[in-house]
């Protein structure tokens, strides 16, 4: 839990407010949304702090007795111990791939740092330009005009 609580925490806080600002709006469908959803966080933040240290103690229990994940009604044959088990995820992604190229020599971490900016700030610029391009749908035209015209009272 000391790993687990300041995070969840902190993002149910974070949503909770954001849920709670949309609760001013004064078109019915988004407050009423706003309030569903803010409702939704605190259970959900209840539920994950309530359930997940026994989710833990349960998990705990049937690695101890030997247990499969999925299939826990099965035991395992050869129980891999503590630090035994190299995870095929960690070989290859990790060892094989990213440490030799993003933390390797400087090179080679100097190019591929580059090629990850380049394709951050292409990837940034193509999402700009996609979004000025963009037409109002759904219906929102009206909130959303697209022609600004100034109508005095």
């Amino acid at each position: 839990m000391k790993e687990v609580i300041v995070p969840v925490t902190m993002t149910s806080l974070v949503n909770a407010c954001m849920f709670a600002m949309m609760n001013i709006s004064d078109i019915p469908a988004v407050y009423l949304s706003a309030q569903c959803a803010l409702y939704s966080v605190i259970l959900l933040y209840l539920a994950i702090i309530t359930c997940f240290p026994a989710y833990c103690y349960l998990d705990m229990k049937r690695q101890a007795a030997g247990r499969k994940d999925v299939f826990f009604c099965l035991k395992q044959e050869n129980a891999p111990s503590e630090g035994k088990a190299e995870d095929f995820r960690n070989t290859f992604l990790y060892d094989k791939f990213y440490k030799p190229l993003v933390l390797g020599s400087a090179r080679t971490r100097m190019f591929t740092h580059t090629l990850i900016m380049l394709g951050t700030v292409a990837l940034f610029g193509v999402g700009i330009y996609g979004i000025t391009e963009r037409e109002v749908g759904l219906g929102l035209e009206d909130f959303f005009p697209s022609v600004s015209v100034y109508m005095p009272f």
